[in-house]
């Protein structure tokens, strides 16, 4: 299955086997982000998923089985439906997004505008 890696402003993809171990999936995916295996902090959403839909959490090797189990049934969904849409796991950095939330929050600025009332009766 094609995995869509991010790596800073862009992204990179790769093909990952359903029977690499966590172990070694962590490996390949830290070396693809330059990070250490033990600063990934990293979560999924399917390519078909609402953009409005929160990323799933790949911190465990449990993650990982149920990444897999979920790709197998949406797969499965779309055999069924006889559907010709790509299905790929979109890796989400959380550390990335934080600081990206954080610059963003940080800049605003608030403006607070006292509208006085200085009619003539």
């Amino acid at each position: 299955m094609e995995f869509v890696i991010p790596l800073g402003e862009a992204t990179d993809s790769r093909e990952i086997d359903s029977n690499l171990s966590w172990e070694r999936f962590c490996a390949l995916i830290a070396k693809d982000m330059d990070v250490q295996m033990d600063e990934l902090n990293i979560g999924y959403k399917f390519s078909m998923a609402r953009v409005k839909d929160l990323p799933k959490l790949l911190k465990t090797p449990d993650h990982f089985s149920i990444l897999w189990n979920d790709a197998r049934k949406k797969i499965a969904n779309l055999i069924t439906k006889k559907s010709t849409t790509e299905l790929k796991v979109e890796l989400v950095n959380f550390d990335a997004e934080f600081k990206k939330k954080k610059k963003t929050t940080g800049n605003k600025k608030s403006v607070c505008i006292l509208l006085l009332d200085h009619s003539c009766k």
